[in-house]
């Protein structure tokens, strides 16, 4: 019965706490790593995405979106044909240098640039 007890409380992990984002969390530069992908925030809540293997800038990105923060929520809206199309991510982790973000398929690490 000892033995099932430890078990069950190895086997646990604790949760991280929920992330509250600032805005000045996220105002910057970050390059997703292991690409030539980068995301930008402004502190106009405006941002951009461009990879830079593919001939894009920040002066001529992929797309463009606004953004905002919300816990650890981290909120991205473009528009197609002006209809707005939102995406949601969710920040595990983040300093001065790094992001760690789910996205829908994996988990991503980010360095500020």
């Amino acid at each position: 019965m000892a033995a099932l007890a430890v078990m069950m409380l190895a086997g646990c992990k604790k949760d991280k706490p929920t992330l509250n984002l600032s805005d000045s969390d996220v105002t910057g530069t970050w390059k997703k790593d292991g690409t030539s992908e980068y995301w930008c925030y402004r502190s106009d809540h405006t941002g951009c995405k461009y990879n830079t293997d593919e001939g894009f800038s920040e002066d001529f990105p992929s797309y463009d979106y606004e953004w905002s923060v919300s816990g650890d929520q981290l909120r991205h809206v473009t528009y197609e044909q002006g209809v707005p199309i939102t995406r949601t991510y969710t920040v595990t982790e983040i300093s001065s240098t790094s992001m760690e973000r789910e996205e829908e398929v994996a988990t991503y690490t980010l360095t500020k640039i």
